[in-house]
């Protein structure tokens, strides 16, 4: 909402700041320079994207897609940009998704992290046989 921004939506050059007991829910995709949240940033049911240089939650501040007894189902995308090796942010150089003192808490759908092969995958190989069927895995998983 325009409103939460003085009116307009910040630009993608904006060095965007979420204060303290704030709560803004993301139900749009956001382009912008750097996001630092302090209080929380929420996103909304729908697809989205995200895109900055840097995204930190600090202090008490709270990044939230889904939680525990209600995972996102939908497909977010947080895209960490910038060439400018110079920049560090925080200490933590560039293209930087960190909390530091604050949270960030991304709950997708269950999903099976990681298999064993049937058998050794050999290089090249178009194919490969997992030893037991994945939980949730979609095509590009």
């Amino acid at each position: 909402d325009p409103q939460t921004w003085g009116g307009a939506l910040p630009a993608r050059d904006a060095a965007v700041v979420i204060p303290p007991g704030r709560l803004v829910l993301v139900d749009q995709d956001v382009d912008v320079r750097g996001l630092v949240v302090e209080g929380v940033l929420e996103f909304a049911r729908r697809d989205l994207a995200l895109s900055a240089e840097h995204v930190i939650a600090t202090g008490n501040g709270v990044l939230r897609a889904g939680t525990v007894t209600e995972p996102f189902a939908q497909r977010l995308v947080i895209t960490l940009r910038g060439a400018d090796r110079s920049v560090n942010v925080m200490g933590a150089g560039t293209k930087v998704l960190a909390a530091v003192g604050g949270a960030i808490e991304l709950y997708g759908r269950p999903v099976t992290s990681w298999t064993r092969l049937q058998g050794t995958a050999v290089a090249g190989a178009t194919r490969i046989t997992l030893a037991e069927p994945p939980a949730g895995w979609r095509v590009g998983d």
